[in-house]
């Protein structure tokens, strides 16, 4: 989803392995990020409140790291406050779902309401995206709807995890969280099966070591935009 923020961090209602089964049954990043903004309309908190003293850019929640903004965040609309927190921190609302899907459900009605400082005099150096970000390839730039329709049923255009032998420890972290069991153990090392992978990257953004990269084509490059 590119960011985490008020919206996704809702996911945490959803008990321990439950949530696996949450990237099983949505497998996209746009479906998933419908889920997400359905679960607001489920559970709806009556404060967001975001600590954003730290925060962190690149691969998190394992190997991101941490970069300092200094700032507390409040909210009663989390589209408001995330749409608040991605220009303070120089991510571009468009490649967030959750962020254009609220828009086009009329989640954030015009402008949010600022009490305090300006974010414009709060910006701070534009964070790293993840590598599981989709910056504007040339189909993204035709149209978000057309490239979810293209992508539904042709995972080859996503890019794919990757296991780096010389990294990887064989801890099993990797196996234990994929959705579809995907993960396995292969003389000691991670490998994963890239038939049965649903690009939901849970193994990648779980793995300690960073042993676990993406990789993509040269078709994935042209269509989605260079990640790497």
């Amino acid at each position: 989803t590119t960011y985490t923020g008020a919206v996704k961090n809702l996911f945490g209602v959803v008990p321990g392995h439950e949530k696996s089964a949450f990237h099983s049954r949505f497998p996209e990043a746009e479906e998933f990020s419908e889920m997400l903004i359905d679960l607001h309309g489920a559970v709806v908190p009556v404060l967001h409140l975001m600590d954003a003293v730290v925060g962190m850019e690149g691969n998190g929640p394992l190997s991101g790291t941490p970069a300092p903004v200094g700032l507390i965040l409040a909210s009663r609309n989390p589209h408001a406050l995330d749409s608040v927190a991605c220009r303070i921190i120089g991510i571009a609302a468009n490649i967030v779902p959750t962020l254009s899907l609220a828009e086009e459900r009329g989640l954030i009605d015009g402008e949010p309401v600022i009490v305090g400082d300006d974010p414009a005099c709060l910006a701070v150096s534009p964070f790293h995206l993840p590598d599981t970000a989709r910056p504007a390839g040339l189909l993204m730039k035709i149209s978000r709807k057309i490239l979810a329709r293209f992508q539904r049923g042709s995972r080859f255009l996503l890019p794919y995890p990757e296991v780096i032998s010389s990294a990887c420890i064989g801890c099993g972290a990797c196996v234990r969280i994929c959705p579809v069991e995907a993960a396995s153990h292969h003389e000691r090392r991670a490998a994963i099966n890239l038939s049965r992978c649903i690009r939901c990257y849970c193994c990648h953004e779980s793995c300690e070591e960073a042993a676990i990269t993406l990789r993509q084509g040269l078709l994935s490059r042209i269509i989605l935009g260079n990640r790497q």
